[in-house]
């Protein structure tokens, strides 16, 4: 089957939500893994100015756990860790997305609650990046900067998007290994960690169904989100992949 793509589009990009302070020592290891991997595009919202935690988990949790601009939700004291002020991160922020040449994107992004606090307002950012980005890319993913998406047996992304276009594929759903947290080993890069929990089936761990998935989706075919882990499409077909074909790392565990 001959393959037909607008070049005028990215062929792959990412969206992501972060806080700079929290993100920065890691940022630019992420960007290089991935472009290597084929994304040609990052939209990064800086969500540094948040006040209260993350929309998709229960209220009580982020209180007893997230604190804005020092303690992350999985309860990491990266203020305590980072010997930089926020002017240091600021520059060094615009220095690494300054070397990427134009292919980093990067969005202030301070929606608020009804009291006027800043919140995360995670699936508000992807709407946000569907109305004004979508039309410039073809396939997106929605992953965190703590996620490193990752082919256990090589396979070829681009290639492998190429085949979903072929078959009318319109979203990638891939499942999480868990590996230790980026802040354990901050001498090494993070992809370096090989310390996880094994044998942990993250496709349908719990009752419910799977458990924290992320999704590679040809943007044009989104129709509506619930949130990060729950894609809506407008026609074509959903893949879920074998964890030992392709997934991502996440460097979160304590």
């Amino acid at each position: 089957m001959i393959f037909n793509f607008n070049r005028n589009k990215n062929r792959l990009a990412i969206q992501t939500v972060f806080l700079a302070k929290e993100n920065i020592l890691f940022l630019k290891e992420w960007l290089l893994y991935h472009q290597h991997l084929g994304v040609v595009k990052f939209y990064l919202y800086d969500n540094s100015g948040v006040q209260f935690g993350d929309d998709n988990e229960p209220i009580v949790s982020n209180i007893k756990i997230f604190k804005a601009g020092k303690i992350s939700k999985y309860g990491v004291d990266y203020d305590s860790l980072i010997n930089l002020t926020e002017k240091d991160v600021q520059k060094l922020l615009s220095e690494i997305i300054n070397s990427f040449d134009g292919d980093v994107e990067l969005i202030k992004w301070q929606p608020k609650d009804s009291t006027g606090r800043i919140v995360y307002g995670h699936r508000k950012s992807m709407l946000h990046f569907k109305k004004n980005y979508g039309r410039y890319n073809d396939w997106v993913a929605f992953i965190d900067m703590d996620e490193y998406i990752f082919s256990p047996n090589n396979l070829n992304l681009m290639e492998y998007l190429r085949d979903c276009d072929n078959n009318k594929i319109r979203c990638i759903k891939i499942f999480q290994k868990i590996f230790e947290c980026r802040y354990s080993y901050l001498e090494k890069n993070v992809i370096e960690i090989n310390r996880c929990i094994e044998n942990i089936d993250t496709t349908n761990n719990y009752k419910k169904g799977s458990w924290g998935e992320k999704n590679i989706i040809k943007i044009k075919y989104l129709k509506d989100l619930r949130n990060i882990h729950d894609m809506k499409l407008k026609r074509g077909k959903l893949v879920e992949m074998n964890p030992g074909e392709l997934r991502f790392n996440h460097y979160n565990l304590k």
